[in-house]
């Protein structure tokens, strides 16, 4: 063999370098894949459309209608006086048509009231609502 020969361990080298960049270059491409599908898997949060009825002879909201699925937990309701006191629905479960939240003897809120619905995981305000001459 002469010296010039570069079939030696140079070339050996050179192919370890190769299959090193593309094995880097592989392994990249998996994690930024594996990122992006993971972050594309949830889809985006849309605020629900719920109708309520105000019956004010007996001082009750009723759910008329409800566009998709979604939780009562998800849901933020206040009613205000004319004392500022705060009220939460205390419903669980699913949002159901027919569902009654009452506030006619509840021994908090008394006079007119206010009624805001808010969906928390987008923060929208859904609804308002008013109630007059509710007693405690």
């Amino acid at each position: 063999m002469s010296k010039n020969n570069k079939i030696g361990p140079d070339a050996v080298s050179a192919v370890i370098g190769i299959i090193l960049a593309v094995a880097i270059v592989v392994s990249l491409a998996a994690t930024v894949y594996f990122y992006m599908s993971n972050m594309m898997d949830e889809a985006p949060k849309k605020t629900p459309q719920i109708s309520f009825f105000a019956d004010e002879s007996i001082k009750t909201l009723t759910v008329l209608s409800v566009n998709q699925e979604i939780k009562w937990q998800d849901i933020n309701m206040t009613a205000t006086d004319n004392t500022n006191t705060m009220f939460a629905h205390g419903q669980t479960g699913n949002v159901e048509t027919g569902d009654t939240i009452y506030f006619k003897n509840n021994g908090i809120i008394d006079g007119d009231i206010i009624i805001k619905f808010r969906y928390i995981p987008t923060n929208t305000l859904i609804g308002v609502y008013e109630l007059t001459s509710v007693t405690k």
